[in-house]
């Protein structure tokens, strides 16, 4: 079980006093089909595009689950008994409510660690303030392998506005960028270590199809390294004060964002398909375009970018053009 799901548990026992219940069939508000309760057997060298997430924190199922047996939609077991409101220490002026997102194409991006999701997300629509399902259940503590004393999570940093007045900007310990007053953090103050949220949810290991070992998450100082590390995607320099993913095995090291599941669309799960005007084949979500792929409306190059793409014939779109062309939202 990963570490995202262990914590929303413990949370949600805590709150309602009872463990999370395991019944064999459960049905599930926006979902048209029951869910039946299964076993999931992840491969480790499966196609990224085709990993198995949860539809609400889109984060991977590697155990019992809930699944629907006509569509790729899963839940965990906790996430498919997550509260329908909730209140949140970063928003304490209203109580944020949990919502679906029904079009295919449809993204929003989350307040707390400013990424694009297409799950759940939990919303206080008065202040159009949204959190994705990660960053909401996100306890006010953390420990975390980077620093040796726990984190506190920090809402819209008012705190430090007087630390940047005397002594700078804020910048993430895990990759060097500026934590801007507006977004929230995990901080350990008097040692001056700071991680926005995008650093602090990095797994501990991941798996990657361009090496047959996990990837382990390091740290600095790193003392069985080269001088100069590459990553093997970017082939760009990777900084030494900075976190990145190693395989000690294989000698290979890469830059998180360079890792596709780690990327802009960390938070989004793909594979569903719609049926747009002028083409006659359903279209499908995918994390990255092809090489040299163009979108069939604006022209606009789609590699490496998310897009909906043909798997009959090469035709693609990309996520802006879809609500233009889409045939009446019909899903497939």
């Amino acid at each position: 079980m990963n570490n995202f799901v262990m914590a929303i548990r413990h949370i949600m026992e805590k709150q309602h006093g009872k463990d999370i219940q395991r019944l064999a069939a459960v049905t599930v508000e926006n979902h048209e089909h029951s869910l039946v309760l299964c076993e999931v057997q992840n491969d480790s060298n499966s196609n990224e595009q085709l990993e198995n997430l949860c539809n609400k924190c889109i984060e991977p199922i590697i155990s019992t689950c809930y699944r629907c047996c006509e569509c790729n939609y899963s839940l965990h077991l906790t996430c498919a008994q997550l509260p329908n409101e909730l209140k949140h220490p970063g928003h304490e002026e209203h109580t944020l409510k949990l919502v679906h997102i029904s079009k295919v194409w449809e993204i929003i991006g989350c307040r707390a660690c400013q990424f694009y999701t297409n799950g759940y997300f939990f919303e206080c629509e008065i202040c159009d303030y949204r959190l994705d399902v990660k960053c909401a259940l996100l306890p006010t503590k953390i420990v975390h392998k980077s620093h040796k004393h726990a984190l506190l999570q920090n809402y819209f940093q008012k705190s430090l506005i007087t630390h940047w007045k005397y002594r700078g900007c804020l910048n993430c310990n895990g990759c060097g960028n500026r934590i801007w007053s507006s977004t929230y953090s995990f901080s350990c103050e008097p040692c001056n270590f700071y991680s926005d949220h995008a650093c602090a949810l990095l797994p501990h290991c991941v798996n990657h199809k361009w090496d047959k070992h996990s990837l382990i998450l390091c740290f600095p100082p790193f003392t069985d390294h080269p001088e100069e590390i590459y990553c093997e995607i970017c082939e760009e320099e990777i900084h030494p004060k900075y976190w990145h993913y190693r395989c000690r095995e294989c000698d290979q090291s890469f830059h998180p964002n360079c890792i596709p599941r780690l990327g802009e669309s960390r938070n989004m799960k793909f594979g569903r398909s719609i049926k747009v005007v002028g083409h006659p084949h359903p279209i499908t979500s995918v994390r990255q375009g092809e090489f040299r792929s163009s979108c069939g409306s604006c022209n606009e190059s789609l590699y490496g970018q998310r897009a909906f793409k043909c798997a009959s014939c090469k035709y693609s779109l990309c996520f802006d053009c879809v609500p233009d062309l889409v045939d009446s939202g019909k899903l497939c």
